[in-house]
């Protein structure tokens, strides 16, 4: 753009960054390829990496190079990365914002992260890096790279409490629902204590420990691929089910509000939204891999539609799996939409078994860039190497803090912490942080970039501040505060509420009356007893009148006859005489025996 400038004695104007301009005659490279006029490799200053005049780096129009073969390999692998177990907390989230609410975050958020990712690109092609630690570092220096790193450990470690906790309650239910015939999704059960939930935990993560203290992750890709055919076979199930129960309900779906707005709610369910847009940390993997086999300058704008169609993909999905379930169940609606289909179907114990078997095994995937992130931080403060006992230590605290805090503290709301703690940083922040930050170094050597991109790249770090200074807090609040509503049933009750015998329940019944009929006697026994032991002297009358007036109904007319007006009857003679004038009551055979008087 300077040669051009000087050439034109200064009148032009140099091209906008990303914008394509007149081709110059081509000359070849060192390494017998054809760069165009003044583009060769070593021609910016400071080492900045040219940028490909066939490719419009900020709007992402795709170039001659990029409209060969389409690339649906990076489509599915950058796909695979977003749609995750987290797309089943979609239906909950439209119940509690509204239908048309919810929809608008979520094509809007997708919007935001393409426009992240894509600058991204920019950054990577203008410096000819194919790492997000190598742009950090480039952008803000060594405190780049740990910056990195402290991201990393924190959106993956709060993942993996998701993960963890999503896979031990879906396979307990799937096997209580198979060996008791209990239906757990139809009512709030509490499977095991606290107690017994810390001993599954540690089993579970004792099988993940061997896979995450090797030192790298490559025989363990199968799990990846597992995953995203499981979790897209349970979603395609669960729209089936859905529609299914529509349809049987003649269409008749569940009234559910448009647009609702609650402050507290708005931002912690846009803090879950924000979890299933993670395919941010797998645009540089898909970078690297075909970087293999061309130029960074010629990858960089054939990624760039894989991208925007992946965020489309999601996107979609999003909004599919959000409304058939939020419309079929409505207000009953699960935090996990898994949650809301009848356990007690096969196919429906098949599905929950394969996404519960997968979330497990994604558990080791998850949790390996947290370790790697420990080291790294501990190498990089405090100069410790990084040694296989070090690492197998890290692995055992991490798994020690993965079961404390699933078993004794709240994690359903890992999803939303995570997406506005780790996500918000890594998928929003940080991109366009990085973007304007190495946006002056491209001003310096003649690329200008637009004001629409800057204005663009503010809106996302906006969002992505309010997610992280706004979100959190709401998130950490509702993980604080106690659950309302019911206590769950537990086990026991159930089992004994399914499997009791309509019989022996009536016999049970009628003996808890008899024994309450002798409990009453016991304590009318008790009170006499007393009362004979620490006799109560009452008011002696005055004539026989009174002593009549004490007496039963069938001795009045006996004793008024020959008794004189001015005769008093002694307090023991009294007492006598009305337990001698009343009749005991009649037994029948329901009766229980009857007790002495001395007893």
């Amino acid at each position: 753009a300077r040669r051009g400038a000087t050439r034109c004695g200064g009148v032009c104007e140099p091209p906008a960054f990303g914008t394509t301009s007149r081709r110059r005659p081509d000359v070849p490279r060192s390494d017998g390829r054809v760069a165009p006029f003044g583009r060769e490799r070593g021609a910016m200053p400071s080492g900045i990496e040219e940028v490909s005049d066939r490719s419009n780096s900020l709007t992402g129009v795709m170039s001659p190079v990029a409209s060969g073969p389409f690339d649906t390999r990076a489509v599915w692998q950058l796909t695979s990365m977003s749609v995750g177990a987290g797309i089943f907390t979609i239906p909950r989230v439209f119940v509690v914002l509204g239908t048309t609410h919810a929809a608008i975050w979520v094509v809007f958020m997708g919007a935001l992260a393409n426009l992240a990712m894509q600058r991204l690109l920019d950054a990577a092609e203008m410096y000819n890096l194919s790492s997000y630690e190598a742009l950090s570092e480039r952008a803000f220096g060594p405190i780049g790279k740990l910056l990195m790193a402290t991201i990393t450990f924190v959106a993956t470690f709060i993942a993996t409490l998701s993960y963890a906790n999503t896979a031990k309650t879906l396979l307990l239910n799937t096997i209580v629902a198979f060996l008791m015939n209990i239906d757990v999704n139809a009512e709030p059960i509490s499977l095991l204590g606290q107690g017994k939930t810390f001993v599954v935990l540690a089993l579970m993560v004792g099988m993940m420990l061997p896979s995450v203290a090797k030192p790298t992750m490559g025989s363990n890709t199968w799990i990846s691929q597992l995953g995203v055919v499981t979790v897209f076979t349970a979603a395609a199930f669960f729209i089936g089910h859905c529609s299914i129960v529509l349809a049987s309900k003649n269409g008749h779906m569940r009234p559910l509000p448009s647009f609702t707005f609650q402050p507290g709610d708005v931002l912690d369910n846009v803090a879950t939204l924000a979890f299933s847009y993670s395919m941010v940390f797998a645009v540089f993997p898909v970078l690297q891999e075909r970087c293999a086999r061309a130029p960074l300058s010629v990858v960089v704008p054939t990624i760039r539609r894989p991208v925007s169609i992946s965020v489309g993909v999601s996107c979609g999905m999003y909004l599919i799996v959000g409304l058939t379930g939020a419309y079929t169940y409505g207000a009953d609606t699960a935090a996990f939409g898994l949650e809301n289909l009848p356990l007690t179907e096969p196919l429906t114990q098949l599905i929950t078994l394969m996404v519960g078997i997968s979330v497990q095994l994604l558990v080791a995937i998850v949790v390996f860039p947290t370790v790697q992130s420990v080291l790294f931080l501990l190498n990089a403060t405090c100069g410790i190497e990084s040694t296989g006992r070090l690492r197998n230590f890290i692995v055992l605290l991490l798994g020690a803090l993965i079961m404390v805090i699933d078993t004794f503290l709240a994690p359903k709301v890992a999803f939303a912490l995570c997406g506005s703690l780790g996500l918000s940083l890594g998928a929003y922040v940080m991109p366009c942080v990085i973007f304007i930050s190495l946006a002056h170094a491209m001003t310096d050597v003649g690329l200008r970039v637009t004001k629409t991109r800057r204005f663009l790249t503010g809106v996302v770090l906006l969002f992505g501040l309010l997610l992280l200074f706004c979100s959190t807090p709401v998130a950490i609040m509702r993980a604080a505060t106690p659950a309302v509503g019911p206590a769950p049933k537990t086990l026991r009750e159930v089992v004994c509420a399914n499997f009791a015998d309509p019989v022996m329940e009536l016999e049970l019944n009628n003996c808890r009356s008899d024994l309450d009929t002798i409990l009453m006697q016991l304590a009318q026994c008790q009170s006499e007893l007393v009362e004979r032991k620490h006799p109560q002297k009452p008011k002696p009358p005055t004539n026989g009148m009174a002593v009549l007036e004490q007496l039963p109904p069938l001795q009045q007319p006996v004793l008024s006859a020959a008794l004189p007006q001015d005769v008093t009857i002694p307090q023991s003679a009294r007492l006598s005489t009305q337990r001698a004038a009343v009749p005991p009551p009649p037994r029948t055979p329901t009766d229980p025996p009857a007790l002495s008087e001395e007893w």
